[in-house]
């Protein structure tokens, strides 16, 4: 998945971890696949090859050069169906957050680049809503340092204990 970042027109490629929902982007200059290819092979490089990548139907995604590589890793690729974005909700959801901050963030400073760190960093210590776990706990298995005030103590309700209760607010 790859969404423009800016007025220069870079793109982001987005892959999210199914258990952790930890996110991982990286700007990439165009969508050809000699730009895109190398993108995860360096993320696999940090947290070692998952069985399966789900995937949209981009053109860099489609290519015989990008299938052999996810061959010979022993990936398998599961494309989701084209022109329905519910199939990979969880990365449009996160694309459509990320563009949102990203917005927001180039009226502010000039370095979209250090800001979608800085974004990436604050979502990645947030506790996920349908885990009750921040993705970095999950995918890193330990505390983190972070800048986000907490109270003491305080641990989020996961969203699954929340259905079929009545709202306390009236």
């Amino acid at each position: 998945m790859y969404e423009t970042l800016g007025a220069s027109q870079p793109r982001a490629l987005a892959l999210i971890d199914g258990y952790s929902k930890y996110p991982i982007v990286k700007v990439i200059a165009s969508t050809a696949f000699t730009q895109v290819g190398p993108a995860p092979e360096r993320i696999f490089a940090m947290f070692d090859l998952p069985e399966e990548i789900k995937m949209d139907n981009a053109p860099p995604f489609q290519g015989n050069e990008f299938q052999d590589m996810l061959r010979c890793l022993g990936i398998q690729h599961r494309r989701i169906t084209p022109l329905w974005p519910q199939a990979n909700g969880e990365v449009e959801r996160f694309m459509h957050t990320l563009n949102k901050a990203l917005r927001i963030v180039v009226l502010e400073t000039t370095d979209p680049e250090l800001s979608l760190y800085r974004f990436l960093r604050e979502y990645r210590g947030t506790p996920h809503c349908t885990t009750g776990q921040t993705p970095w706990s999950l995918m890193l298995a330990g505390p983190r340092r972070d800048t986000i005030p907490t109270a003491p103590g305080w641990k989020p309700t996961p969203i699954y204990k929340l259905r079929g209760k009545k709202s306390m607010i009236r």
